[in-house]
Formats: C-alpha cells, structure tokens, sequence
C-alpha cells in the first residue's frame, strides 16, 4: 500500500502486483531469480540482469512511455524468463560480475535503445570509503523519489557488513520504503525481505550504489 504525504512511514511502489510471477509448480514470486536461469554461469552471475529485468518489467507497465520496453507478460513466468536472457545478453558479468552502477546502466541503455526508449537512469554511488558516503538522509531521499516516481530501485551490495540480507556482491531490486525506521523492502531470489540501509551504509566495507530509471 502506498502512504503519501510528509509524515509517511512507509512508501511503496505504486502497483507491487506488477512484479507478482506465477511459477510453473502454481507458487507466486515477487519478482524474478537468478537460479531460474537455465545455464550454470547464469545462474552464478546473474543477480545483476536479474534486477534490470525487474525494473524493466515494472516500468514498462507503470509507465506508458517505457511500454515498448518489453511485451506485456501479465504474470507469465516463461515471459518474464524469456526477458531475463535478453536483459542478460546486455548486461553480460564478467571476473567480477556486475560490480559498478556503470555495467548496469550501460547495459540497461543498449537494451532500452534496441527497443526504440531512452529511460533516464539516476544513480547514487556508495563509495569505498565510510568518509566519503552520502548520509543516510540523502540515501534515504534518493529512494523514496524513486518510489514517489513509480520506479523500482537497483541496490548493489558489494559488501553485507553487519546484516545477513542482501549476499555479498550482489544486486536485489528496493520496492518500499519506511521512513521512520530507514528499512527497505527488497526482492531477491522471487522472495521479499527487509533490510536495514542505515545498518549497511554504516558498516559495508566495500559500498555498492542505487539506480532507478525514469521515462
């Protein structure tokens, strides 16, 4: 459900139904997993093509300028499976995987542009360095416009720190918000959880960055 309004305490994607997966076994997921792809490598690296397909997925039905970004699967797992491999042959992880916003923006792009869009990608980058790294305020700013705009947002985990959610190196796709405690809703792996982005901004030794994408 989403709460508008300044004294908010949670903030969510407008339609979350949009990223609901009918399995083949009848079970619902939210969102798609790495491990339904079919090759082994995939499966190893595909968290992040996994995310895009998730965000691409969602605002190519939330926003009728990003329509022709993929047909409209409705819920369909072969679908949505069908739109991860082709996500996945633009964001192709190499050694080290997708590790920087750049990889997944680019990757994104070229997909976009191969299907006539030009989706504006908003990016805040999570240094090495605690020193260096945006407030929680300005993170916490930063999603809640993505949600605001009905977009979903890539987080990039590269380090955990303190919390057992997301894994190491690793992308997971933010659906919510709350505002009062600064927890995330993410999806990974079909299943939703909440994650602490204070807690991890505090205390990831490697960072990561968000990104969304706006018509």
């Amino acid at each position: 459900m989403l709460v508008s309004g300044l004294n908010a305490m949670e903030i969510n994607l407008f339609h979350p139904e949009y990223l609901e997966i009918t399995c083949p076994d009848g079970k619902a997921a939210m969102g798609g997993s790495q491990k339904w792809y079919p090759e082994r490598w995939e499966k190893a690296a595909g968290c992040g093509p996994t995310a895009a397909s998730n965000l691409i997925w969602y605002i190519a039905r939330a926003h009728p300028d990003l329509r022709c970004l993929c047909d409209d699967g409705s819920g369909d797992y072969t679908r949505f499976l069908e739109l991860m491999r082709e996500v996945f042959s633009y964001i192709k992880p190499g050694i080290g995987g997708v590790n920087t916003s750049t990889l997944f923006v680019d990757g994104v792009k070229r997909y976009a542009s191969a299907r006539n869009a030009d989706p504006v990608p908003h990016v805040l980058e999570i240094p090495f360095k605690r020193k260096k790294r945006p407030k929680i305020g300005a993170v916490s700013d930063f999603i809640i416009g993505a949600m605001k705009l009905d977009s979903p947002v890539a987080f990039l985990c590269l380090s955990s720190g303190k919390l057992k959610t997301p894994e190491n190196w690793h992308w997971v796709t933010i659906t919510g918000y709350d505002t009062n405690s600064a927890n995330a809703s993410i999806i990974d792996y079909g299943s939703e959880h909440k994650v602490k982005i204070v807690e991890w901004l505090g205390s990831s030794l490697l960072g990561g960055c968000f990104v969304y994408f706006t018509a």
